[in-house]
């Protein structure tokens, strides 16, 4: 029979490990909590939502004239990176004009309170004649090139350079980066020749239809969003980019096409590891006024089909509704730990009677070891549960449902270490009476 002195050394050794089995717990369900990457904002988190339809919808709200409303900003979702980066992607209202002013930007002064760097679209030569190229060169005092002695940007380039003027004192945008989409060059220039356009129809505020001219743009803004995004590191303390949709005003990319490129270069440095950390803490897409109630439709959807994909794609990879992994299973083994700690400290009989006597340093490794086993239960129990049960491990409550294998694992281990003992007996019984 166990001494009490023995037996008290055991409880306060199980009240010791049920104690860091406990902080160990909430550390893990801490990392489940935040490890959620995708996050909506302003609309239901549902899994039998239509995100495309909610945003759109949400989007709407922001244009009740039918066209964007001064100050309408809205964050429309907010991603973890691979590397455990946090983005969040905003829409909001930016006008640019010739009085060296961002109009709506005084409705969102907070995202840029730390520093923003401003994407410019322009030509090679950053003629800066119209447009928001005119009036970003105005508030930034941004000049353009000399054909005589300066070399023409190639299509697809971005070129980053400070901002001095109104624009950074008043905006604290700090930096601004060109991005070469439409350009005019003519035969015999040297580098990528320019995306030309086809259509018959060319009128302003017509978006083309030529597949050739489109597939030669969006490769060229793909090119910048990318090049873009490396060079961040050039200006990694300034953690907001302000985005306009790249090509849709004089080079009359359709505004989907934009956003698509956007998703899938999003995407692709979200999901690596040495990549993630380039992306903008806050990235926003602005809207701009002078859109047409046709034109801010087509914005919407092409935003709206961009969260869409991102909430898609990126949450297979691992996202809100997580893939089976280590996580949940391991919070589950944990949970089935404390339940077998408490069960030593209250001698309960389904508990193996050798951990009675165990003193403390080899029942923490007695404890650790079961943990162990517990996860090498794991794999067969899924075998075993999936075509039996017909349990989905990854699907909207394979949280919880793997969280239950875990505990389950470990009970089970108790009810194997119980055969071992019973096992031992019987041998050692029959060795005696032989």
């Amino acid at each position: 029979m166990q001494s009490p002195h023995l037996f008290m050394q055991n409880l306060l050794s199980s009240i010791r490990l049920f104690a860091g089995l406990v902080a160990i717990c909430l550390l893990v369900a801490y990392n489940l909590h935040t490890e959620q990457i995708f996050k909506w904002s302003s609309i239901s988190d549902s899994a039998d939502i239509d995100v495309t339809k909610a945003i759109t919808d949400k989007l709407a709200t922001l244009g009740k004239s039918g066209r964007v409303d001064e100050g309408a900003f809205l964050e429309v979702l907010r991603l973890r990176g691979s590397a455990r980066n946090l983005m969040s992607i905003f829409v909001a209202q930016g006008d640019f004009t010739e009085s060296r002013t961002i109009e709506g930007i005084e409705h969102w002064k907070d995202l840029v309170a730390g520093g923003a760097l401003l994407v410019n679209s322009t030509d090679e030569w950053r003629t800066n004649d119209g447009g928001m190229s005119k009036s970003v060169a105005a508030g930034c005092t941004i000049r353009s090139k000399d054909p005589s002695k300066d070399f023409p940007d190639q299509v697809g380039s971005v070129s980053i350079e400070p901002c001095v003027g109104s624009y950074q004192s008043e905006h604290h945008v700090e930096r601004v980066a060109h991005a070469a989409i439409v350009t005019w060059g003519t035969e015999g220039d040297l580098g990528r020749p320019s995306c030309k356009r086809t259509d018959k129809d060319q009128s302003p505020g017509r978006y083309s239809t030529d597949q050739g001219y489109l597939k030669c743009a969006t490769e060229a803004i793909k090119e910048a969003v990318t090049d873009l995004f490396y060079r961040r590191k050039e200006v990694r303390t300034l953690p907001t980019l302000l985005l306009p949709a790249l090509g849709t005003g004089t080079g009359a990319v359709q505004p989907n096409a934009v956003y698509d490129v956007y998703q899938n270069v999003i995407y692709e440095f979200l999901s690596k590891p040495e990549l993630s950390p380039q992306l903008p803490e806050k990235l926003v897409l602005l809207l701009s006024r002078n859109w047409t109630e046709a034109q801010w439709k087509y914005h919407r959807y092409g935003i709206a089909h961009m969260v869409s994909g991102l909430h898609d794609r990126w949450s297979i990879f691992s996202g809100k509704y997580r893939q089976t992994g280590p996580i949940e299973t391991l919070l589950g083994v944990l949970i089935g730990l404390i339940v077998l700690v408490l069960g030593i400290a209250a001698r309960t009989p389904p508990i193996s009677p050798r951990l009675f006597g165990l003193d403390e340093g080899k029942l923490t490794l007695t404890l650790i070891g079961w943990g162990l086993g517990a996860f090498g239960l794991i794999a067969a129990l899924q075998a075993v549960l999936t075509p039996l049960l017909g349990l989905n491990f990854s699907s909207k409550f394979g949280t919880e449902i793997n969280i239950g294998l875990g505990i389950a694992a470990v009970l089970l281990a108790t009810f194997v270490l119980q055969g071992e003992d019973l096992f031992k007996n019987l041998i050692k019984d029959g060795g005696g009476k032989s």
